[in-house]
């Protein structure tokens, strides 16, 4: 597994003073940051093999560059490939720009922007330091400021035998994103904790258990669940995120309204048991709607015909049980090889291909 401190360090083949790099690395091994650079100035393939797979890996990006370099094309390609990671998982991008120290072309505060985006505030500008180890050390606070935040201790995170399972998380941290190897988070994994403020769940994870985050009361932002095929209604019971009808695509409550249930838009997932119950005479899915829980919608006494959307892949286990006034369930598409376990009733199926 990659180091959780690492640091990829990149810069221009074109830069003069390639020795900086070295310097910089230095001082972040003495930081206790561990820092990779390309040290062979690789290029094509070798960077693809090489570099590529370190730089994705990496916790925090750094790039070196003047700012006359960062408008060259390949500093461009290699922003614009760190800007969809940080976009899709979080990393970090900090600019260490080697202007007037450096090089004689001086450009502005606006033609930084026009090519860093946000990230020029994060940028650290030699220039506007006294010496090189003071923007160093201003380097540094970035680094250490984003590591104390986003990154958790492995220790931390109990697992079952297979270590794919997520039993207990009995760490402090504030902010904490679910580790790649780990597909289910179990029963109250994290219930109880009030330090946890902010929880990201990798794309890997598919299943997550009642009470996994149950009176969590400083929990107020989830992100990705991109891979969550099922989810229970409890999971996130008096957390601070509780009362949320959708979270990250998994649907937890929603109002009817005239006899009508309409599960919102964005919608991909749909809780075990959200539904259990409800008073609705008609249900409307959205398209994009992918799974349905175990119970989600048992009980339902007085739904008499449901069609489901082409996307729709799983139906839980007796997801419509117990809904006695229920005669018809139609399939936009081919009907999931689960869905006769989700009708205790006899009733009418029908597929629709599209």
């Amino acid at each position: 597994m990659p180091d959780p401190k690492y640091v990829f360090i990149s810069h221009s083949n074109k830069e003069p003073d390639a020795s900086l790099l070295k310097r910089l690395s230095e001082y972040l091994e003495s930081q206790r940051l561990s820092a990779w650079y390309d040290v062979d100035g690789l290029m094509g393939d070798k960077w693809t093999r090489q570099v590529g797979d370190r730089l994705l890996h990496a916790t925090v990006y750094v790039l070196i560059a003047s700012v006359n370099s960062l408008t060259s094309p390949e500093v461009k390609d290699e922003l614009d490939k760190i800007r969809y990671e940080k976009v899709h998982n979080g990393k970090a991008i900090i600019p260490l720009v080697m202007d007037d120290s450096y090089f004689t072309l001086i450009r502005t505060d606006k033609d930084l922007y026009s090519v860093l985006g946000s990230n020029s505030d994060q940028a650290v500008l030699m220039s506007k330091f006294t010496s090189e180890q003071a923007a160093f050390e201003r380097l540094g606070e970035y680094l250490k400021c984003y590591l104390d935040e986003f990154e958790n201790n492995p220790k931390d995170f109990t697992t079952d035998e297979s270590g794919t399972k997520l039993v207990k998380y009995v760490g402090t941290d504030s902010i904490v994103r679910i580790p790649a190897s780990i597909t289910e988070i179990g029963e109250r994994a994290f219930s109880g904790n009030k330090q946890l403020q902010k929880v990201i769940v990798h794309s890997a994870v598919t299943k997550i258990e009642r009470y996994a985050f149950k009176s969590c009361s400083s929990l107020v932002a989830v992100e990705g669940m991109q891979g969550v095929e099922c989810c229970d209604v409890t999971a996130f019971k008096d957390s601070g995120v509780g009362d949320n009808s959708i979270i990250c695509g998994v649907v937890f409550n929603g109002e009817v309204v005239g006899g009508v249930l309409t599960v919102p838009e964005g919608a991909r997932v749909i809780a075990s048991g959200a539904f259990n119950c409800c008073d609705a005479k008609q249900i409307v899915f959205p398209v994009g709607l992918e799974h349905i829980g175990a119970i989600a919608f048992s009980g339902s006494s007085y739904i008499t015909e449901v069609e489901f959307p082409v996307s729709l892949k799983s139906i839980g286990k007796n997801a419509f049980a117990d809904c006695m006034e229920l005669k018809m369930a139609i399939f936009n598409g081919k009907k999931p090889a689960d869905a006769e376990l989700a009708f205790e009733n006899k009733i009418t199926i029908k597929e629709l291909y599209k």
